[in-house]
């Protein structure tokens, strides 16, 4: 199996990525009826680890490329998956950050623009899908300072079904927040906060100040958002390969705005790699790459449970090197995939 991307769909118990192996990319899919590998239709695709994936049926998924950003609607019929529909949004300059199902069936994808702009920030935008099949784009919401590139996570609140959305950039050791409301079959911005986690030195709440990786979940059983992201807390391992891990904050954001440390996994984790975050009846996971001091890499694939009360070693990753910095890990509610040294795809079930 080739390499697979960093995010995973699930519904109803079945499970499903897209994977790339070499030539053309595959959507593999974990159901009750064992696993399928099935041919996407409609490629190539550009800038493929970008990949998001929503799965709205054990049947239909939705799967968002980039660049531009490709939404596609495909159907699993008669063993095979066919493209249902396709719509572009955004242009050669949007950047794909994250594609989310909501609780009323709509879709919702935030993006974007690599641009430099004079203002000193980054223009950040929404498609949002209606109730007739549209696909609806909102007006940029602007977002300073900053620069480019970007990171972020989208993610609707457990306890109020408002939107809100997570931004990280280089250089301003901030997590900004845009705040959406959906209503009468479309969303608009509420507010903008171009500090919602600020700088304060010393604060293990505190990004850390060179492109953190953030991410997001959503925890019924508190009426929270979790929310996880490198710290100011680093560490240099060399220069020639560069290598710089970061703790990694959990922090917990209720619905009127207030939000707390839960913990700080104490872990050196590469600033440049994607980790993963799922939360299971309270529980928070953690899975990472920890970096081996000695041969600088970091494609020790380990799982944190609530507080580093049970971590463990579930493997040593492929593609986990300065080289090819990213673990192509995929996490869900329930699953931990990562593709580890032999080349093959294992699944982890908390």
């Amino acid at each position: 199996m080739g390499r697979v991307y960093n995010q995973v769909g699930e519904y109803g118990g079945a499970v499903a990525f897209p994977y790339f192996n070499g030539s053309a990319w595959y959507l593999h899919v974990e159901d009750s009826t064992g696993a399928h590998n099935y041919l996407i239709p409609g490629g190539p695709f550009i800038n493929q680890q970008d990949a998001k994936i929503v799965m709205v049926s054990t049947t239909e998924v939705w799967i968002a490329f980039g660049i531009p950003i490709s939404l596609n609607r495909y159907q699993i019929v008669d063993g095979s998956l066919q493209r249902v529909s396709s719509t572009t949004v955004g242009n050669v300059n949007s950047r794909l950050l994250d594609f989310i199902h909501l609780t009323s069936g709509k879709l919702v994808v935030v993006w974007y623009q690599h641009e430099n702009l004079s203002a000193g920030g980054v223009n950040i935008d929404f498609a949002y899908l209606n109730g007739l099949g549209n696909w609806m784009t909102l007006p940029y919401t602007f977002l300073s300072p900053c620069t480019v590139p970007s990171n972020g996570t989208l993610i609707q609140h457990p306890a109020d079904g408002s939107i809100w959305f997570f931004h990280t950039a280089d250089g301003a050791s901030k997590v900004r927040a845009i705040h959406l409301i959906e209503s009468g079959d479309q969303i608009a911005v509420d507010w903008v906060d171009n500090a919602f986690i600020p700088y304060i030195a010393g604060n293990p709440m505190t990004p850390e100040g060179e492109m953190p990786w953030i991410v997001s979940a959503a925890d019924p059983s508190t009426g929270s958002i979790i929310l996880a992201y490198h710290n100011l807390n680093y560490k240099l391992f060399g220069s020639n390969p560069s290598v710089k891990g970061a703790n990694i904050a959990v922090v917990k954001v209720k619905a009127d705005k207030t939000k707390s440390l839960m913990f700080v996994l104490n872990k050196w984790v590469e600033r440049v790699t994607p980790f993963s975050l799922g939360v299971v009846d309270g529980q928070v996971w953690l899975s990472y790459g920890q970096i081996d001091p000695v041969n600088l890499t970091w494609n020790e694939l380990y799982v944190t449970r609530n507080n580093n009360t049970s971590t463990q070693l579930l493997g040593i990753l492929e593609y986990a090197t300065k080289t090819s910095p990213y673990l192509y890990l995929s996490n869900s509610a329930n699953w931990i995939i990562g593709q580890m040294q032999d080349g093959q795809i294992s699944f982890y079930e908390r």
